[in-house]
């Protein structure tokens, strides 16, 4: 297997998955490698000494298929409208996920950006390696941190997302 070496960094990624014969036919590959990655067992990745759990129940989209796994390989038929039944496939978020558990298990790296900001009455944090454009977002749980969805900001939103980095730092909300 071939490695992904980043310029100027030390942090290696696998591969992204290919996705040139279409979501369906790469769908099955990125669920084998999720499920070696974010196992039925006690060796998850452990962030600020939480540690991080995954929805393991059906979507509801697709009941062969975990629900943060859906989360993080779909996304919302429109902007703002939550409805988890009609969320569609996302080739984007599909190819990545190879690079979810090495950026959870990493996330000190110089290369990646974290910090936590209140949202909806809880926690979220965020880990971000800004070069490549990926994010994975957590939320605070009561007894660690829950990966809720990971996808790569639009880039009419990237400045956003350098912006509550930067508010993160000067509030020490960084991690």
């Amino acid at each position: 297997m071939s490695v992904l070496l980043l310029p100027f960094s030390e942090l290696s990624l696998p591969p992204q998955i290919d996705v040139s014969a279409g979501f369906d036919r790469a769908e099955p590959g990125a669920w084998t490698i999720y499920k070696r990655d974010f196992p039925d067992n006690p060796s998850m990745p452990v962030i600020e000494n939480k540690t991080i759990k995954i929805h393991r129940r059906p979507h509801p989209a697709n009941q062969t298929r975990e629900f943060t796994y859906w989360h993080m390989i779909t996304h919302d038929v429109k902007k703002g409208v939550k409805d988890e039944s009609s969320r569609i496939p996302d080739t984007k978020r599909l190819e990545k996920i190879p690079w979810a558990r090495p950026l959870l298990s990493n996330y000190s790296h110089p290369d990646i950006k974290r910090w936590r900001s209140v949202k909806h009455g809880k926690w979220s944090w965020y880990v971000w390696h800004a070069k490549l454009n990926y994010l994975l977002v957590l939320r605070d749980d009561y007894d660690g941190l829950l990966l809720s969805t990971a996808y790569c900001p639009a880039p009419e939103n990237i400045k956003d997302y350098h912006t509550q980095w930067a508010d993160a730092k000067k509030a020490r909300h960084t991690f």
